[in-house]
C-alpha cells in the first residue's frame, strides 16, 4: 500500500475516523468532570554521604559505597515500615484534634475521617500523650484484620493508607548529597504534614540503625576487654607469687650477675692452683739444694711453729677478703688489716729464724744460703696463704652450684610466665584497640546521622495541572489511531481484486483493461467515456496485430453470474458503431426477458445448439455484420453449461471480474479447465473499479481538484518541481 492509498483510505472514511473519536473525546471528558484535585509538595535533606566530613576526615570518593549508601538511604524511605509508622502518626495526630485545624487537613478529610472512625473507637484509641495513642493504634493493628484503623491503613483509602503513602518518592538529585522526596495528596496541608513526619520518622530510623550497628559491636569489645583484663591480672599476680616464694626481684639481672660472679671466682682459683703450684714446685727445689746442710735447721719447732700459725692467719684473711668483697662494711675492713700486719709480722718473724740459723752460710753449689733461704722463705709463705684461699673458694664453688640447681628451673617456669602475660597483654591491648576504634567509629555515624533538612516541605496552594485535556486528547486521539489501524488491517487483509494489477497478479492473465463504476454527472461522464474510448483502441490493437480481414470476435465471459459482461458488450459494441467500426453484441436467449432496450447490433443465439458444433457467424448475427467486430456474450463458467464450439471459433477471449470479490480455487479451476480447451488468448477486464484505482491504466483521473490538493498530491508522487508548458511556434514565426 503505497502513502497515497492509504491517504485516500483515510479520506473514504473520514466520517468513521471523525465521529467515533469526537464521541470518544467527550465520553471522557464528561466522566472526569468530578476529577479530584492533585497537591503536590517536596523537601530537600542533606545526607553528607558522598561528600560529608567524618572523624576520619573528609568522605573517601568511593562510587560502589557511596551508591549503596545512597541506595540503602532510599530503601529505608520506601521501606513499608516507614510508610506504616508515618501513616500511624499521621492518624495519631488527627484523631487527638479537639477542633478541625486547617493548617493540619481540611475540612473535607476531617469529616472523612470520622466517618471512618467511630467515635467510640476514637475514645479508645485517643490517649493524654501522643505517643500512647500512636501505641493504642499499633494495638489495633496487631490485634486483628477487621477493625476499622487496620483496614484504614491497610486498604486504599487516600491520605491515611500504605498505599496512598506510596506516591511518596525519593530520588538523589545528580550526583550531589542531597535527596529529594516529593509527594502528592488531594488535600495540601496532609501533603505537607506528611512529609515533615516522613522526615523525621526516616532520619531517626537511620540513626537507630547506625547506632545499634556500632553498639553491639562495642558491647562485644567491652565484655571482651574485661576478660582480657582479668587474665592478664591473673598472669601478673603469679608472676608476683612467683617472684616473692622464690626471692627474685630481677631473674636476669641475678642470673647475669651469678654468671660473672661464677667466671671471675674460677678465674681466681685457677690463678691460685697456678700459684701455688708454682711455690711449691720452688720449695721443694730450694729444699733440693739444701737438704744437707738445712734438714736439722728447717725442722726446727720454732719455724714449724711460725709457719702454722702464718696458715691459720691466711686462711682467715681469705674467708674475710672473699665474703666481704661486696660489702661496706667498716668493722669487716679493719679485721681484714688486722690479720694482714699479724700475716707480715709472723713471716718477718720466719725469715728472722732462718736468718739466724742459716747465717754466713752457703749453698752446695757456692750460692749464698741467705739469698735461697729468703725464696724459699717467701714461696713457703705464698704457698700457705695459696692453699688456704684455695680451700676457701671450693666451698664458694660449691655454694655456687648449689645457686645454678636452684636458679636452672626457675627460668623456664618464669619464661612461662612472662609469656602467658606477653600474649595476655597484646590480646588485652589489642581488644583495647578494636573498643577505641568502635567508638570513634559511633561517633562517626552519629556525625554521619545527623541528616539536615535543607528545603522543609512547604504548603501547596496551587494544585498540579489537570490531566483532563490530555485525557480527552489522548482519546480522541487513540480513538482516531484505532480506527485508522482497523482501516488499514481490513484493507491489508482484504483479498478482493480492486484494481487491474492486482487482479493479473492473482488470476494470472495478462490485463486489458479496467471498467469503473457507473455514476452520475458530467465529469464523470467524460471519464466513463475515456475508459470506453481506452478499451475500444485495445479491441482496434488486437484486431490490426490478428490480421483478420473480416469479422473478428471477441468471447466475452466470466465465472460467475452479475459480473457485468452485458454491460461492458453492448458499451463496447456502442462506442465502435461510433467509431465507424461495425460491431454487433451476440447475447444468448436467456436475455430477450431481461433486456428491454434492444438495439439493432443485439443478436441472440441458443446456447445449447452450439455446445459441440458451432453455428456460422452469418446465421448466428442474421447477416447484421460481415466485417468489424462481434461480441460474443458467453454465460457463466460455473453457474451454466456454456458453448464450447463457439469458443474454439473465436480470436480472443476476454474474461471479466467484479473489482469487490475474491478470486476463489473454483474460479481459478474452470479458468484452468478452459484454457485446456481453447488455445485462444485470454485477458482480463476488471469491472465496478473505484476511480481511485484507475491511475494506473488510464493515467490521472479527471476531476475538479484544489490547489492544496494537488500540491499534496504531487508531494506525495516526489514531484517537487512544478510542470512547465512549452509554447509552440506559430507558423508566422517561421521566418525570423
Amino acid at each position: 500500500m503505497s502513502l497515497i492509498d492509504l491517504i485516500r483510505l483515510l479520506v473514504r472514511n473520514w466520517l468513521m475516523l471523525t465521529v467515533i473519536p469526537v464521541i470518544l473525546a467527550g465520553t471522557i471528558f464528561y466522566l472526569t468532570r468530578h476529577e479530584t484535585k492533585i497537591y503536590s509538595s517536596e523537601t530537600t535533606v542533606y545526607t553528607g554521604i558522598a561528600s560529608g566530613y567524618t572523624l576520619q576526615g573528609n568522605a573517601q570518593a568511593d562510587f560502589f559505597a557511596t551508591s549503596n549508601a545512597f541506595d540503602n538511604l532510599l530503601n529505608l524511605i520506601n521501606s513499608r515500615q516507614t510508610r506504616e509508622e508515618v501513616a500511624v502518626r499521621l492518624l495519631a495526630s488527627h484523631l487527638m484534634l479537639k477542633k478541625h485545624d486547617p493548617d493540619l487537613l481540611s475540612w473535607k478529610s476531617y469529616s472523612k475521617l470520622h466517618e471512618l472512625i467511630s467515635d467510640s473507637l476514637t475514645r479508645i484509641i485517643v490517649a493524654d500523650t501522643k505517643e500512647k495513642t500512636i501505641t493504642n493504634i499499633y494495638g489495633l493493628l496487631r490485634r486483628d484484620a477487621q477493625n476499622a484503623v487496620y483496614l484504614l491503613i491497610n486498604g486504599d483509602k487516600p491520605n491515611y493508607s500504605i498505599t496512598a503513602l506510596s506516591k511518596m518518592t525519593a530520588i538523589r538529585l545528580n550526583s550531589s548529597d542531597l535527596v529529594k522526596i516529593q509527594y502528592e495528596s488531594e488535600d495540601a496541608a496532609m501533603c505537607k504534614n506528611s512529609l515533615e513526619i516522613l522526615t523525621e520518622v526516616f532520619i531517626r530510623k537511620k540513626r537507630e540503625l547506625r547506632e545499634g550497628q556500632t553498639e553491639s559491636v562495642i558491647k562485644y569489645f567491652e565484655e571482651e576487654v574485661a576478660k582480657a583484663q582479668m587474665k592478664l591480672g591473673e598472669a601478673e599476680q603469679k608472676f608476683l607469687a612467683f617472684n616473692k616464694n622464690n626471692n627474685i626481684i630481677n631473674y636476669y639481672e641475678q642470673t647475669k650477675y651469678i654468671s660473672a660472679e661464677k667466671e671471675e671466682l674460677y678465674d681466681k682459683y685457677n690463678g691460685l692452683e697456678m700459684d701455688y703450684a708454682g711455690s711449691f714446685s720452688v720449695m721443694g727445689m730450694i729444699e733440693q739444694k739444701l737438704q744437707n746442710r738445712t734438714g736439722v735447721s728447717l725442722n726446727a719447732q720454732e719455724i714449724m711453729s711460725y709457719r702454722s700459725q702464718l696458715s691459720k692467719i691466711s686462711t682467715e684473711l681469705a674467708k674475710m677478703e672473699l665474703y666481704s668483697k661486696d660489702n661496706n662494711d667498716q668493722q669487716a675492713q679493719t679485721q681484714i688489716e688486722d690479720l694482714r700486719k699479724q700475716a707480715d709480722n709472723v713471716s718477718q718473724q720466719i725469715k728472722t729464724s732462718v736468718d739466724n740459723l742459716f747465717k754466713n752460710t752457703h749453698t752446695v753449689q757456692g750460692l749464698p744460703s741467705k739469698d735461697l733461704l729468703d725464696d724459699w722463705v717467701k714461696n713457703a709463705i705464698i704457698a700457705e696463704e695459696t692453699k688456704s684461699r684455695l680451700s676457701v673458694m671450693d666451698k664458694r664453688k660449691q655454694e655456687f652450684q648449689q645457686v645454678y640447681e636452684q636458679m636452672a628451673p626457675l627460668g623456664a617456669t618464669l619464661k612461662r610466665i612472662e609469656r602467658e602475660i606477653d600474649i595476655a597483654e597484646k590480646e588485652y591491648l589489642s581488644l583495647l584497640h578494636g573498643l577505641n576504634l568502635s567508638r570513634l567509629m559511633q561517633q562517626s555515624n552519629e556525625l554521619a546521622s545527623n541528616l539536615k533538612i535543607m528545603d522543609a516541605p512547604y504548603l501547596p496552594v496551587k494544585s498540579k495541572g489537570s490531566k483532563r485535556m490530555i485525557l480527552v486528547i489522548a482519546g480522541g486521539f487513540g480513538g482516531f489511531v484505532i480506527i485508522a489501524a482497523c482501516l488499514i488491517a481490513m484493507e491489508m487483509a482484504d483479498k478482493n481484486l480492486k484494481k487491474l494489477s492486482l487482479a493479473a497478479k492473482r488470476i494470472g492473465l495478462a490485463m486489458f483493461g479496467i471498467y469503473p463504476l457507473l455514476m452520475k454527472g458530467s465529469t464523470w461522464n467524460k471519464f466513463l467515456t475515456r475508459v470506453e474510448e481506452l478499451l475500444v483502441q485495445q479491441l482496434l490493437l488486437k484486431k490490426g496485430q490478428s490480421n483478420t480481414k473480416s469479422v473478428y470476435t471477441v468471447a466475452i465471459i466470466s465465472t460467475q453470474n452479475g459480473e457485468g459482461k452485458t454491460t461492458i458488450a453492448r458499451s463496447l459494441a456502442y462506442k465502435l458503431n461510433q467509431m465507424q467500426q461495425p460491431s454487433v453484441v451476440v447475447l444468448p436467449n436467456n436475455h430477450k426477458e431481461s433486456l428491454t432496450d434492444h438495439t439493432e447490433s443485439d443478436c441472440f443465439y441458443n446456447v445449447f445448439s452450439n455446445l459441440s458444433t458451432a453455428q456460422s457467424w452469418t446465421e448466428m448475427t442474421k447477416g447484421k455484420v460481415t466485417d468489424g467486430f462481434l461480441l460474443l456474450e458467453i454465460p457463466a463458467l460455473l453457474e451454466n453449461t456454456y458453448p464450447v464450439a463457439l469458443l474454439k471459433e473465436v480470436d480472443l477471449i476476454l474474461l471479466v471480474a467484479r473489482a469487490n470479490r475474491n478470486w476463489r480455487p473454483a474460479d481459478k479451476l474452470v479458468l484452468e479447465q478452459l484454457q485446456q480447451l481453447t488455445a485462444t488468448p485470454i485477458e482480463i477486464i476488471v469491472n465496478g473499479v473505484n476511480p481511485e484505482h484507475t491511475e494506473e491504466w488510464i493515467g490521472e483521473v479527471p476531476k475538479t481538484r484544489s490547489k492544496l490538493r494537488r500540491w499534496t498530491k504531487r508531494m506525495m508522487k516526489m514531484e517537487f518541481k512544478k510542470k512547465i508548458g512549452f509554447a509552440v511556434r506559430k507558423k508566422s514565426d517561421k521566418g525570423m
